[in-house]
């Protein structure tokens, strides 16, 4: 298997390097869009923190840029063509996408726009909404949109990836060349030594630093802000469980117990952009019974799919994440504003 493994990578890689060759040298075209397009990727299939890095930059730039456009993927969603994210439909997670839904509640002076794929998602934006500023999530390795600014965001808490199928990378390192930048997200979860690693890895390359915070104590869900107090004071004793649908929601179970205190008494991990069918609700709802006095919480991204749920459950908590610019972060903002203003 790991043999196997072994070749699928080297096609993988000579398939891409192909790719990549051809708009190198002007063999496929790139649309253009007569606004400023920021990407913001990765080089791994998920869990970097792209979403909320998206949300860092927009709240960067709102004030002047009133009309944003963010572009995502409809991945897993009910709609499959080009469609704007409409928090008014009663199911908007689950028929536009979990992160896109997430996107538009934070980013609420922005217009979001999902599809398929992201040239034909941010054409589509552009003639709806004539934006000043699109920012794509996850648009690195798609090159058939032309953009003014290519940041790669990397997991500070990875170890060594390799390459799909037998990996996480969709492409190999020597693809940050087409980087402007690059953001070493979550650089307070890792050990001092790995982020070290990770800085002499991408020496060379204009590298900032992001802080990733879970708020605790926590905040009930916003749709019911009278139900609790904004903070919440949990005894030594209490029961306290935790679930989450991500790509490591093991890291997020790490975090949650560091900035508790404490170990959780139980902790449901799911897969990313998981849908919470009615026996998983079930199950959640069975273990706050049998635990009267127990709270369990959740992430945000997790929650836009359970807003009915949550209200109807007040000992569920959303735990909010806030980003904090690290190393590296004035140097960046003032080339964003260079490029972008």
């Amino acid at each position: 298997m790991k043999n196997a493994n072994a070749v699928l990578s080297m096609l993988w890689k000579a398939g891409v390097a192909v790719k990549n060759w051809s708009y190198d040298y002007h063999l496929l075209d790139q649309v253009e869009i007569p606004c400023r397009i920021i990407s913001i990727g990765n080089l791994t299939v998920g869990g970097t923190g792209k979403t909320p890095v998206t949300e860092f930059l927009y709240r960067h730039l709102v004030e002047r840029f009133p009309r944003i456009a963010i572009v995502s993927r409809n991945y897993k969603a009910m709609i499959r063509t080009v469609a704007r994210v409409d928090l008014h439909h009663p199911n908007a997670a689950l028929f536009f996408g979990d992160e896109p839904t997430w996107l538009a509640q934070r980013c609420p002076r922005a217009q979001v726009f999902v599809g398929p794929r992201k040239y034909e998602t941010a054409v589509y934006a552009y003639e709806q909404f004539r934006p000043d500023l699109i920012l794509v999530d996850d648009g690195f390795q798609h090159r058939a949109l032309r953009r003014n600014l290519d940041i790669v965001l990397w997991d500070a808490t990875s170890e060594s990836e390799t390459l799909l199928p037998g990996g996480r990378l969709r492409e190999d390192f020597s693809s940050l060349d087409r980087a402007d930048w690059i953001v070493l997200t979550k650089a307070n979860w890792t050990s001092p030594e790995r982020l070290n690693e990770w800085r002499a890895k991408f020496q060379g390359h204009r590298l900032v630093e992001m802080n990733f915070h879970l708020q605790v104590p926590l905040q009930v869900p916003p749709q019911v802000p009278q139900q609790m107090p904004p903070q919440t004071t949990l005894s030594p004793d209490r029961p306290l469980a935790a679930f989450a649908g991500l790509a490591r929601p093991d890291l997020f179970r790490s975090q949650l117990e560091k900035s508790l205190g404490r170990s959780l008494d139980r902790f449901f991990p799911y897969p990313d952009h998981f849908d919470y069918p009615v026996t998983v609700l079930k199950e959640l709802t069975e273990w706050l019974g049998k635990n009267p006095a127990g709270e369990i919480f959740t992430t945000e991204k997790d929650a836009v799919k359970l807003s009915n749920w949550t209200v109807e459950n007040k000992r569920v908590h959303v735990v909010p994440l806030t980003l904090e610019g690290g190393q590296g972060t004035a140097e960046f903002l003032a080339e964003l504003n260079h490029v972008v203003f």
